[in-house]
């Protein structure tokens, strides 16, 4: 969301088309809130919990928009490393549920989810984690160039 935001606002200043990327970063910052909005189904998470989501968004979003206008490129490292983390805690959670201390439960109706044939929580998780492997990668590589082609102008 940041980068979207920063690189419209870049783009209206300069009068510059971003080449798709403000699209790409939103459509992936709704692809996240889709996870959390999956995943808050499925913990339920309590009033202090989401008071502790509150506050530390709240923190990490001004504090991440700062790093991004120093440097956007050690800023999506930042994300890249953040998704990374994800996959290790999808990782985790299915191995609780193979080590039968989660009960694999039918996974919760989900927009994220529509389309394929996901449904139990393991599955859900097995795809999502699938999915972010597969998006860091593409997502490093591409920002990767973008970035060492902006650098070397």
């Amino acid at each position: 969301m940041v980068g979207g935001m920063v690189l419209h606002l870049r783009s209206l200043r300069r009068f510059e088309h971003s080449g798709g990327w403000i699209r790409a970063l939103l459509e992936e910052a709704e692809n996240e809130r889709m996870h959390l909005m999956t995943l808050m189904e499925v913990f339920k998470p309590r009033w202090y919990e989401r008071a502790l989501v509150l506050v530390v968004q709240g923190v990490f979003f001004n504090v991440y928009f700062l790093g991004y206008l120093i440097s956007p490129k050690f800023a999506h490292r930042v994300v890249g490393y953040l998704e990374e983390e994800a996959v290790h805690s999808y990782t985790l959670f299915l191995d609780a549920i193979d080590a039968g201390l989660v009960e694999d439960v039918p996974a919760p109706p989900s927009p994220s989810t529509t389309g394929a044939c996901r449904p139990t929580q393991r599955s859900g998780m097995l795809w999502w984690s699938s999915g972010q492997t597969r998006h860091t990668t593409a997502m490093s590589i591409t920002m990767l160039r973008t970035f060492s082609i902006k650098d070397s102008n």
